[in-house]
């Protein structure tokens, strides 16, 4: 993108754990004005900021305040969704997206960033090897997984009235500083306090550095392309708990089962050990072809515990 093209750009779910992060990342060459929407007054923060950034209250749920705030704008960055609360989820990530998508055609929005996950997938767990990639059969387990492959379904199927570019972004388990529930911390302190671990040599995880996943945001502002995108890499499971007791002068006890351990448990519904013997990837090999991650495992867990260090947590 050429810095000197207007660029204006609106942000949903911009006082969000991922917004914050995003908002801390994006450079003045990414914008020429930035539109930050909350859906509650609350959640504007007093900071000052500065010109050319605004904040405005709307809601998915509300399809005059979504026109109102698209307005003149180049980009939508949906990051808003419903995760928590069942009641909410269909009003939030299905009719909000009717609304979304209504409020971008009304406005001649050419461009969105919509951050989906890949839990849309619906492959919660497997003792045995899984890589899936962004053309993997989705079959969603939970109300929250249906309701979010929904609304990539309901974008994907928009006829849109002209040339549109649609970029869906699903990102594995995000971590990182300011986490809303302390993403990772049980399993920090769990491994500081040398608490053994169980599991199979050859268990897996799938993490991405809220900054990493911010990046790759800011790579397709700059770059636009239409498509689904898997963002963050897997690690085996031994060598992450190895990175985080490399930041606490320790090495991870650690206790291998056999495999066949885990999969008798499973057929008697005891399920303690899917966590640490799970094998499903997901591959993130489409964005790694136009894009790095600046953080990545080693720099996101440090700075991570460095958070919860100097809030208290980690002592």
């Amino acid at each position: 993108m050429n810095k000197q093209t207007v660029y204006r750009i609106a942000i949903t779910g911009a006082s969000g754990f991922i917004g914050k992060a995003l908002i801390a990342d994006l450079s003045k060459n990414n914008y020429s004005h930035l539109r930050l929407i909350t859906r509650s007054a609350s959640k504007i923060p007093t900071t000052k900021y500065e010109a050319g950034i605004e904040w405005v209250i709307a809601d998915l749920t509300d399809k005059n305040s979504l026109i109102h705030a698209f307005k003149q704008i180049d980009l939508v960055l949906n990051l808003a969704a419903e995760v928590r609360n069942e009641g909410a989820l269909a009003a939030t990530n299905i009719n909000g997206i009717i609304n979304l998508i209504e409020a971008i055609e009304h406005n001649d929005v050419r461009h969105l960033i919509h951050l989906s996950s890949v839990g849309v997938i619906g492959a919660a767990y497997s003792i045995d090897p899984i890589v899936l990639n962004e053309t993997a059969s989705c079959t969603p387990g939970n109300a929250y997984e249906r309701t979010k492959y929904q609304s990539e379904q309901l974008l994907l199927n928009q006829v849109w009235s002209k040339p549109f570019t649609l970029t869906i972004l699903r990102p594995t388990n995000v971590y990182g500083p300011n986490h809303p529930f302390n993403a990772l911390l049980h399993f920090m302190q769990h491994i500081k306090t040398k608490k053994p671990l169980i599991g199979t040599s050859t268990a897996q995880v799938n993490y991405v550095f809220v900054h990493d996943l911010t990046a790759a945001i800011c790579h397709f502002i700059a770059q636009p392309k239409s498509g689904i995108f898997h963002v963050g890499s897997n690690l085996n499971l031994h060598e992450f708990a190895k990175l985080i007791a490399k930041q606490f002068s320790t090495k991870p006890v650690w206790i291998n089962v056999p495999k066949f351990l885990p999969r008798v448990l499973t057929t008697i519904n005891f399920h303690q050990l899917a966590k640490t013997s799970n094998e499903v990837v997901y591959d993130d090999q489409l964005l790694l072809k136009e894009f790095t991650y600046p953080y990545n495992y080693e720099k996101g867990i440090a700075s991570t515990i460095l958070h919860y260090h100097q809030i208290g947590l980690l002592q």
